[in-house]
């Protein structure tokens, strides 16, 4: 690559690092688990694309790419900016990444986001060397920024002035430099539609329990999440901020054209925090006739609904809620901040079955001081609510949460194998990362399969899933989610 290249002309890679839903699921759940489209980094490529620069994403998780694979894939050294992402469980892989690119075009720009490097920016220079970059928090303005300061001399891509982007953490002199932090886009529909054409959109899938048939695409229209639960990193930060009605239908109406899209996931950290905006959005799914298209799913916290959002909500095509509940016992609700009571939870299951929207609830095992009669107590609680589908994960304190701090940061177990982040411990097989004080590793792992098989092995969740059964894909789907439930141990 010539020298002194104008930065608008820079090819730029971003790579979606090697990872399985084997190594996330083990063996008996992989198949039912979902490869999820990289929205993070196709929002990155439609700002950098917006601007001028050729951009490739490499999704090597929906390619089943490994490093050993690549140089038959993408000849790196074109590209003078590569960008990573990392979550935590996946961090090995990442800098397994970053080391490949690094030995093969030493003249690169490396710049890693993602979850793990907002939470641990130092950490993460100091751990994956080969970096030049880490972009804290959103990455669409302040990557855009790095580009436009970005030039190559000498064949060696590198970023002029660097202090004075707001966002980033970098070298200099051999010091470890974090920048002031950078505000999250006030209006999200000054940013583009993801550039989901730059993705393989054949190759991902969908979790069995969110999806009534075929694939659901994902479709972000929030950011930000006010309330204080102490498993949340709060990736957004704690404002809510919204595309307006208009553009997230114009988005949906591209995915069904474009992709002959069915069902939609729309995600976001809670939808329904912000009421009027969720009403509006409905009305105009509704005059769009977009509810006559499409299904949709969605997240929302049991305090934030009530009978006339519901309504309206099933009305524009809603077919699907998720509710967080975590916990049967009211004691580890407040102590995890969830600002939930546990008669919310009782009062808005059945509701949202009567206005005819099915229900999904996620629960987790092993919260901090949590006791063996208080993960039965949960046990209970899922099966008294008895939604249509349920999620039992192991406690994993992520970094950048309030609990990471309370339970792992600055002491002896603090962990450096990243791997062992793993909420699916139990099925997979895989060494936990947090044990609460009095409780064993095992135990939690059987708890996790135990809990399963006693919501799910009862005679409404068999009959639901026979009465859901539409066709024979379908029944095998479902075979295969039964037989994961076999290995688990009765008695507890």
């Amino acid at each position: 690559m010539s020298s002194d290249i104008a930065s608008a002309s820079l090819p730029v890679l971003l790579i979606n690092p090697h990872s399985s839903p084997l190594e996330r699921y083990g063996s008996r759940l992989a198949s039912l688990g979902p490869v999820t489209e990289p929205l993070g980094l196709a929002y990155l490529a439609g700002v950098a694309e917006e601007r001028g620069y050729p951009v490739k994403i490499l999704d090597m998780i929906a390619l089943g790419l490994t490093p050993e694979a690549l140089p038959g894939e993408l000849d790196i050294r074109q590209y003078a900016v590569v960008g990573i992402t990392i979550n935590t469980p996946m961090f090995e892989r990442a800098a397994e990444v970053a080391r490949w690119v690094r030995s093969r075009h030493p003249g690169a720009l490396l710049v890693a986001g993602g979850p793990h490097p907002t939470a641990l920016p130092l950490e993460t220079l100091e751990d994956i060397p080969q970096l030049d970059f880490v972009v804290c928090g959103e990455g669409e303005m302040t990557f855009a920024e790095i580009l436009a300061s970005t030039r190559v001399h000498g064949g060696r891509t590198v970023v002029e002035d660097p202090g004075i982007i707001a966002g980033i953490a970098f070298r200099r002199d051999g010091e470890r430099l974090e920048t002031p932090a950078r505000t999250g886009v006030a209006n999200l529909d000054d940013l583009p539609l993801p550039a989901r054409h730059l993705l393989p959109m054949d190759r991902y899938r969908t979790a069995v329990s969110n999806v009534g048939q075929g694939h659901a695409f994902t479709v972000i229209p929030a950011r930000g999440c006010p309330f204080r639960c102490s498993f949340c990193s709060h990736p957004f930060g704690r404002t809510f901020r919204r595309h307006s009605p208009g553009r997230v239908v114009r988005e949906i109406q591209f995915l069904v054209s474009r992709y002959g899209a069915r069902e939609i996931r729309i995600e976001a950290d809670t939808l329904s925090v912000h009421r009027a905006f969720l009403r509006e959005l409905c009305s105009s799914l509704v005059d769009s006739g977009l509810h006559r298209q499409v299904r949709w799913s969605a997240s929302c916290r049991a305090d934030c609904v009530d009978r006339e959002l519901l309504e309206a909500m099933r009305q524009a095509g809603c077919w699907q809620i998720a509710y967080g509940v975590e916990s049967g016992s009211q004691r580890l609700l407040d102590l995890i901040q969830k600002g939930e009571r546990l008669d919310d939870f009782r009062a808005i299951f059945p509701l949202t079955r009567q206005i005819g929207i099915s229900t999904k609830a996620f629960f987790m095992l092993g919260l901090p001081t949590e006791t063996r009669e208080e993960s039965l107590e949960t046990i209970r609680f899922a099966c008294e609510l008895d939604p249509d589908w349920v999620q039992f994960t192991l406690t994993t304190p992520y970094p950048g949460t309030p609990m990471f701090e309370q339970t792992l940061e600055g002491t002896r177990s603090r962990p450096t194998d990243w791997s062992r982040f793993n909420t699916w411990a139990g099925l997979a097989d895989r060494d936990l990362v947090y044990v609460p004080e009095g409780r064993t590793a095992a135990e939690l792992k059987e708890l996790q399969k135990f809990a399963l098989r006693r919501f799910y092995c009862r005679p409404r969740p068999l009959l639901r899933f026979l009465g859901s059964c539409s066709s024979w894909d379908r029944f095998r789907t479902l075979l295969s989610g039964a037989r994961v439930l076999m290995p688990a141990r009765s008695g507890q």
